[in-house]
């Protein structure tokens, strides 16, 4: 992620790590140093390297041609170690040096770093320097107070885990106490070899947190005796923790390359930033801003959020994007963002982002978010069809059910059909085909006004297809006791060719998805039965056929003509609901109906009865025969 103009581009698993309080910063000499070419003299502090040279200063020491190369090659350590064997006191010194003005020094990345531990995070700093400026920072940024913001000094570390460690740790101890400074080789040595106390704990550090270093260069002395805590290996492979380090980008890609070879090999991952004429104030920035964003309230978020989403995405600033994909990775932001009146530019970047899986691959676990993304989508859709079909066209057969019924529920709404060229609504229609015809059971589609449309414009066969989609059937399969089991048993008579269990298979029971069929029913088709009327008695027919088939399958065929009674209405059948009784009382209701209206018609589907093999349609037909009679026209 990108928090500034800058470039430098956090990794979002960093981040989402520091989230969790799973991220300890390492802080360096760089910090600091020198951060940009026109800085005031005598308010930074000198790196490792300028620490010896001033140190030399002091001493009156010109430095030789051996102690110059151990001077390049990073070995400031060795060179202090034998100074301080000649008894010259370089731990007074540098901690002399390192005092200077400390009130008038720049802290103004030190105080960025401190900021990214909010309120509800646990602060995690270790630091290889020995000034006193993260204190500084800590007072000026107005934690000095509080609890969470312990000070350890070495050799008096906590334990390195998350109950014992929170705060700031001066791993190499500290200006206050010189002569408890890791300076010198022999210092290290005692350190991370000897009594090994520094080791331990930067051992166990990187077993339990992630690390971010920020001020270190390969040159320095911390870094290289960090690198055999480094090398340790977790006891759990899916443990391993990750290091990174903040880099200034070198202008040569050679440079650039090699040195992150290097970095790789101590398995550290470098994140590189601008640091063009040497002004490295773009990591104070980009704290700055991650610190920023972090203390932001909910409402905030929400409202920087709702901001974005007005605008073209393609034309957002990087790090302006960058932000909004950080945020909508809070559910609860994502389900608000979707309220706002999206730029349809959007639907690109939630593709990238994932935030339309469930959506448009059917994948994944369905979220809040998603009511509202559907909706979008679907205001999409309605306003102009032809352009996002073309872009739902390559997710046509994973497309979840959801986004249709949010569209027909849109359509249903406030007229939008009213305004449908009819074409298009056919086009639509044959788009969501795949979905249509494999409708799940706790859909209840509104189609209303879609199948009146269809009706006035002639096509009653569309109606009907779409109406017989709606009605879908599906059996549940239960375990049930068996009685024949038990009385066998109770009688004590052989049990050996039974079960104790026997399966029961019903229909699904959908009372409110069985009132909407009977609704379009009676709103819909009847007041059209002339022109529906027949086509839709032979799709009801045929849907009820395989209800029945089914039924027989299970050896529940003439079961369920005993429960129903009769096909007329009855006192009896009044409060009865279900698959079989609506397709009875459907089939008989619109046959009335176009008995009345249609004569020819009615007949020809008495006709088709009589020639089907099944109880309840023998009882259909002598429902039907009786009528015929009843208004004289039988043949």
């Amino acid at each position: 992620m990108r928090f500034t103009a800058d470039d430098l581009d956090i990794p979002d698993s960093l981040i989402n790590l520091h989230s969790r309080n799973e991220l300890v910063i390492f802080v360096g000499a760089g910090v600091s140093a020198k951060a940009y070419p026109l800085q005031k003299k005598n308010t930074y502090y000198p790196t490792f390297k300028d620490l010896v040279l001033g140190i030399a200063c002091r001493l009156g020491k010109t430095l030789s041609d051996k102690e110059n190369r151990l001077l390049e090659q990073g070995f400031s350590d060795r060179i202090l170690g034998e100074w301080q064997g000649s008894n010259e006191n370089v731990h007074a010194i540098a901690a002399e040096i390192l005092q200077e003005n400390e009130k008038g020094q720049r802290i103004d990345l030190h105080r960025s770093i401190i900021s990214l531990f909010s309120e509800e995070l646990a602060p995690r700093i270790v630091t290889t320097n020995f000034d006193n400026l993260l204190r500084f920072a800590l007072e000026q940024e107005g934690f000095i107070s509080d609890p969470r913001w312990k000070i350890f000094e070495a050799p008096a570390l906590p334990p390195a885990n998350k109950n014992g460690f929170k705060g700031i740790c001066f791993l190499h101890g500290c200006v206050g106490k010189p002569e408890d400074m890791i300076l010198t080789d022999k210092d290290i040595g005692r350190a991370y070899m000897d009594e090994g106390w520094a080791l331990r704990f930067a051992h166990s550090l990187f077993q339990n947190f992630n690390v971010l270093f920020i001020g270190y260069s390969l040159e320095d002395p911390p870094l290289r005796y960090l690198s055999l805590a480094l090398e340790g290996k977790n006891k759990k492979e899916q443990d391993e923790k990750k290091h990174w380090a903040l880099l200034p980008r070198p202008k040569n890609e050679k440079k650039r390359l090699n040195l992150e070879r290097d970095w790789k090999r101590r398995g550290v991952e470098p994140i590189w930033f601008p640091a063009k004429r040497k002004d490295y104030r773009a990591l104070e920035r980009n704290f700055y801003r991650w610190s920023v964003i972090d203390r932001l309230g909910y409402i905030d978020r929400r409202n920087l959020l709702a901001e974005s989403a007005r605008s073209n995405p393609f034309r957002l600033k990087p790090y302006e994007l960058d932000r909004v994909k950080h945020l909508l990775l809070v559910p609860e932001l994502l389900r608000d963002f979707g309220k706002n009146d999206l730029h349809e530019d959007w639907f690109d970047k939630l593709v990238e982002w994932r935030h339309l899986d469930f959506l448009l691959i059917n994948s994944g676990e369905r979220r809040d978010a998603d009511f509202n993304l559907a909706d979008v989508l679907a205001t999409w859709l309605i306003g102009n069809p032809q352009k996002w079909l073309i872009k739902l066209a390559p997710y046509r057969s994973t497309i979840n059910f959801f986004l249709v019924d949010s569209l027909f529920s849109e359509l249903e709404r406030n007229s939008e059909i009213d305004h449908l060229n009819i074409n298009t609504l056919r086009l639509l229609l044959e788009f969501f085909r795949p979905q249509l015809e494999n409708i799940t059971i706790p859909f209840r589609l509104k189609i209303g006004k879609i199948l009146k449309k269809l009706i006035q414009n002639g096509l009653q066969e569309d109606a009907i297809w779409l109406y017989n989609t709606l009605i879908k059937t599906e059996t549940v399969v239960s375990s049930m006791p068996n009685f024949s089991y038990l009385i066998a048993q109770k009688r004590r008579e052989d049990v050996s060719g039974l079960f104790p269990e026997r399966l029961e298979f019903n229909f699904v029971r959908g009372d409110l998805r069985e009132y909407e069929w009977q609704r379009y029913l009676d709103k819909v088709f009847l007041p059209n039965i002339k022109s529906t009327g027949y086509p839709l008695l032979i799709a009801l027919s045929n849907r009820f056929l395989d209800v029945r088939r089914t039924l027989k399958r299970v050896g529940k065929g003439d079961f369920t003509y005993i429960r129903r009674k009769a096909i007329e209405d009855h006192d009896r059948d009044k409060h009865s609901h279900g698959v079989v009784d609506f397709f009875i009382k459907a089939l008989r209701i619109v046959w009335d109906t176009l008995l009345i209206t249609e004569v020819e018609q009615a007949y020809k589907i008495f006709q088709y009865w009589r020639g089907i093999d099944d109880v309840v349609f023998k009882r259909l037909c002598l429902h039907a025969a009786r009528k015929i009679f009843e208004s004289g026209n039988a043949k």
